[in-house]
């Protein structure tokens, strides 16, 4: 398995940015700069989008950025491998590293066969830093994310539904369960945030995790679950 690996000094670019956006709008001389210093103030700190961090993980791990809004957001040209990326600003030790929005069948379908690393970039709640970062291969999730999405069709209590709420361990099975939960997709029926929980990294051998913690973070306001990758 070739686990990629971060670059400190793009993950740190935001960082650079935010400290040149301070040094525009406090430079009278500059005062030409100002509306767009503060545009790129707005971009950092904004709570619907962090377009610029899915760019900075996916770079930071050596993988093309993909900008298109569906599918991943990032690919390895070596392996042709896929990555998504999920920033979020939060506090350094919150337990969920994030959400898949809107989930459904056809959606963990796609990830199992076509996105194979998961990268989550803990933001400080500006926008100004990655406070740290972690990559793994993605479908350590899927089990939690299949149960959630077979609980919202309400196939765990179907007698016809032969899968049951734990998804299948061999590769034959999976493929065949996900074309099963695929055909019983109802429409409008999505887990709205399906949550990527923090739990899950404590199942993931350590040789599989990649990770980085910035300089002014002190390993006890980690996450336990973080703890042993410092």
């Amino acid at each position: 398995m070739n686990v990629p690996k971060y670059n400190p000094d793009i993950l740190m670019v935001g960082e650079k940015l935010s400290q040149q956006i301070q040094d525009v709008l406090k430079d009278p001389g500059k005062s030409e700069f100002h509306l767009m210093a503060k545009t790129a103030q707005m971009m950092l700190s904004s709570s619907a989008t962090n377009d610029f961090y899915e760019k900075l993980g996916a770079e930071a791990l050596g993988f093309k950025h993909l900008d298109a809004k569906l599918g991943p957001d990032g690919v390895r040209d070596s392996d042709n491998q896929f990555l998504e990326v999920k920033p979020r600003k939060d506090a350094v030790s919150a337990a969920t590293l994030g959400v898949i929005n809107d989930d459904s069948a056809m959606k963990l379908k796609k990830d199992h066969t076509g996105c194979q690393w998961l990268s989550v970039l803990r933001l400080s709640k500006d926008g100004s830093k990655v406070l740290w970062a972690l990559a793994a291969p993605f479908h350590y999730w899927e089990p939690a994310r299949f149960a959630q999405i077979v609980n919202r069709l309400g196939l765990d209590t179907d007698p016809t539904w032969k899968w049951g709420t734990n998804f299948p361990s061999t590769t034959e099975e999976q493929t065949q369960c996900l074309d099963d939960l695929e055909k019983r997709h109802k429409k409008n029926t999505y887990v709205r945030s399906n949550d990527l929980n923090m739990k899950v990294v404590e199942t993931i051998p350590k040789e599989q995790v990649s990770f980085w913690v910035h300089p002014s973070v002190q390993k006890d306001s980690l996450h336990a679950q973080l703890k042993r990758f410092v």
